[in-house]
């Protein structure tokens, strides 16, 4: 009979089957590993879409609230607050002030010295015109912004070259005796028939009720040929 023999695997052999099933359990762990982490990422993304969603339904809610509210607090206090303004001692300057809208445009002055205050023909706005101190009447305390447009050439003259026009917005109040200057300005024009000049005043104020406010021809009044003069409440 012939003997069976048997075979036993070399060192070389023990040693490759050893790192081949190291290998195949690194690979399963990996495996676990990588499904962990796609299972920690789906519910980290299922709590952020959560949590956006809401923050987002608070959002909404808190603004449909105070818009409900405003909407609610304004039909209830809006007649309260109409009937304390009706009320109030100066609910005419506060709520409804007088705002001042005048424009006027000069009148021939003849057979009037220098200095003079020029006299005016108001266009719109001629209730605060006072004809009498020939100047515009403030209704209300505040800032007023005043304008002022001269039309004006210098005729031939033998004996000027250049003539000049001067005028001054003055300010008058029947509790003051004097008036006051508010600004000035001037302009130069030479003495030719064609040749004309345009004198611009644009200034803002603050005036009190009452004041009066007129303009001043200190030098050249001949030579103006027509001018505008206003002023509105800002």
């Amino acid at each position: 009979m012939g003997q069976k023999q048997m075979r036993y695997p070399l060192p070389e052999e023990a040693a490759c089957r050893g790192v081949d099933m190291g290998q195949d359990e690194s690979v399963l762990i990996l495996l676990r590993h990588c499904r962990d982490m796609k299972r920690q990422e789906t519910r980290l993304r299922l709590v952020t879409l959560l949590l956006l969603l809401g923050c987002a339904a608070l959002f909404f809610f808190i603004l449909l609230r105070e818009n409900s509210g405003s909407s609610g607090r304004g039909s209830i206090d809006e007649p309260r607050r109409a009937k304390q303004e009706a009320t109030s001692p100066q609910a005419g300057v506060q709520t409804n002030p007088d705002r001042l809208r005048i424009d006027l445009t000069s009148q021939n002055v003849p057979n009037e010295t220098c200095p003079l205050f020029l006299k005016w023909e108001p266009l719109f706005g001629d209730r605060h015109y006072s004809e009498e101190k020939r100047a515009i009447r403030i209704p209300v305390n505040g800032f007023y912004f005043f304008y002022l447009k001269v039309f004006f050439c210098c005729k031939l003259s033998k004996t000027k070259e250049y003539d000049t026009l001067s005028v001054k917005l003055l300010k008058w109040n029947p509790q003051h005796e004097k008036s006051k200057p508010l600004t000035s300005e001037m302009e130069s024009a030479p003495c030719k028939d064609d040749v004309f000049r345009v004198l611009t005043v644009g200034q803002l104020f603050y005036l009190n009720q009452e004041d009066h406010v007129r303009v001043e021809v200190q030098e050249g009044e001949s030579m103006i040929i027509k001018s505008s003069f206003g002023a509105f409440y800002t």
